[in-house]
């Protein structure tokens, strides 16, 4: 199911113009600094060894009791996403459910006002439930877009 649902982003991608030759890596960013607060980045970076992408966080404040920026990370948040990432989109998903595993969804969404939220989706099967299992989280919101 995950092959056939990128295999028919990417096609509608293409017809609309929207992929990029070779990999593109994304940051969503919220800066707060300026206002004693904290730089958040996710990073969506491309594993050349493996062809997969890997969801990263960073956060960077000014610790005033050492008068100086410091910034905390590399934590991955996945690793082993297959992306669709285009200058106006993202769409990241990794599905480990064939071996007792989780499908988990990355997805942005724009608020309208010209920021993003990153969102994510997981399912899995629960013995207990005999059912399937979809939680959602808002993991970050007011975020700026970039691709490179």
């Amino acid at each position: 199911m995950k092959s056939f649902v990128l295999i028919f982003l990417v096609v509608i991608a293409t017809q609309m113009g929207l992929t990029q030759a070779g990999p593109v890596n994304a940051t969503l960013s919220h800066d707060g600094l300026p206002y004693d607060g904290t730089l958040v980045e996710f990073k969506f970076e491309f594993d050349t060894v493996l062809k997969l992408y890997n969801l990263v966080q960073y956060e960077t404040f000014y610790d005033r009791v050492q008068g100086k920026k410091v910034t905390q990370g590399p934590v991955t948040v996945w690793e082993g996403l297959d992306c669709l990432i285009t200058p106006q989109s993202i769409y990241c998903s990794a599905d480990d459910r064939p071996s007792d595993g989780v499908l988990v969804e990355y997805t942005i969404a724009s608020d309208g006002a010209g920021t993003y939220r990153l969102d994510e989706k997981t399912t899995a099967w629960s013995r207990q439930l005999d059912k399937e299992v979809v939680q959602s989280r808002v993991v970050g919101e007011y975020l700026n877009l970039s691709t490179y």
